[in-house]
């Protein structure tokens, strides 16, 4: 295969490179884009989710002269660290992940004599990221890719979209309100917005009971909005995230977090699907939220309350059946016990 000239030129002055092995030679895809297989070496220790050498692509698209650098599927990190998409799998057969690390943007974990501006020239370009790749995992490798004073920024996860949205509304109080009430749970009305498909906003919090136990504040039009949807709240004490920095991928994975924290998820979705099943309405899927304090920059102390929508949980209604058992309420039960236990990925 024909290599154009200047990512050849990129091959030439990496070939010596001390820290970086290319393992291949260039290629192009289906889609026009063209990649280079290499391997990067620590410059320290190996550490539990990166090993003295990684597995990369470098993958650059003529049209839009873009460059993006992705774990490589096989010898390749698997964790999602600060600074990085989600690193799940690609579709199809990517020969890598889609947790491209940002290299793009000035970090304090790379120094202020790292950030001189990004070269126009591609083939320099692309030489800029695999250096800035190298900062990367060794800032990864000693846990230095998060520097207090930064912003926050929140774990990245799966099945992440930009719609359905849920919007809340915060209050002075919140921390204190909702400390006071760390690991209970309880039902939320969803009202949708005016003339939004898919947008709702969190208006009246309740407890389990359904008594009303905080009312957000927002403008007449969503104030007035009658409740659309229900949704199931939990008030953490910390923020959900799993090492490095990523939101469980599972429901096992999420239910086995939130036990560390106190809360027994499958006790949550069994009360509330039996709770609910003495109501008129016992159908339709709810969304799970999930309640932390969070701080704006990185070592401070929790300044706000945010919340986390999971979606969607499917509790039993009262025509519910289950193949070998006997269409009961112990049955029922039995079933939402098991729904967050299920290897099955979040959204």
């Amino acid at each position: 295969m024909f290599v154009p000239e200047v990512l050849q030129s990129v091959s030439d002055r990496i070939a010596d490179h001390p820290r970086i092995q290319c393992t291949a030679t260039w290629s192009s895809d289906s889609e026009g884009r063209w990649s280079l297989p290499f391997v990067a070496l620590l410059s320290g220790a190996s550490t539990e989710f990166i090993s003295a050498e990684t597995a990369w692509y470098v993958v650059f698209v003529p049209r839009t002269k873009s460059v993006t650098v992705y774990p490589a599927m096989i010898g390749g990190i698997s964790a999602t660290f600060q600074h990085q998409s989600f690193n799940r799998e690609g579709s199809g057969l990517l020969p890598w992940r889609l947790g491209n690390p940002c290299l793009d943007r000035p970090a304090a974990a790379f120094g202020r004599a790292s950030w001189n501006g990004q070269p126009d020239a591609i083939d320099e370009n692309i030489v800029w990221h695999l250096e800035r790749l190298l900062m990367w995992i060794d800032a990864a490798a000693t846990g230095e890719l998060a520097i207090e004073g930064e912003p926050l920024e929140l774990p990245s996860g799966p099945g992440q979209t930009n719609f359905p949205v849920v919007g809340f509304v915060g209050a002075d109080d919140d921390l204190a309100f909702w400390h006071g009430r760390t690991n209970e749970w309880g039902w939320v009305d969803l009202a949708k917005l005016p003339g939004a498909k898919i947008s709702y906003a969190m208006t009246t919090f309740r407890d389990r009971q359904l008594a009303p136990i905080r009312k957000s504040v927002w403008g007449r039009a969503i104030a007035e909005a009658a409740p659309s949807k229900t949704g199931l709240w939990i008030a953490l004490d910390n923020l959900p995230v799993l090492a490095p920095w990523e939101l469980p991928r599972t429901w096992a994975d999420l239910s086995a977090h939130l036990d560390s924290q106190g809360v027994q998820l499958a006790d949550v979705f069994e009360q509330a699907g039996s709770d609910r099943r003495r109501r008129k309405d016992d159908r339709g899927t709810v969304t799970l939220f999930l309640g932390f304090p969070l701080a704006e920059l990185i070592g401070e102390a929790p300044s706000k309350y945010h919340w986390l929508a999971v979606g969607s949980v499917e509790l039993s209604d009262r025509t519910t059946k289950k193949n070998g058992f006997r269409a009961n309420e112990q049955t029922r039960r039995f079933i939402d016990r098991t729904r967050p236990t299920a290897g099955s990925s979040l959204t």
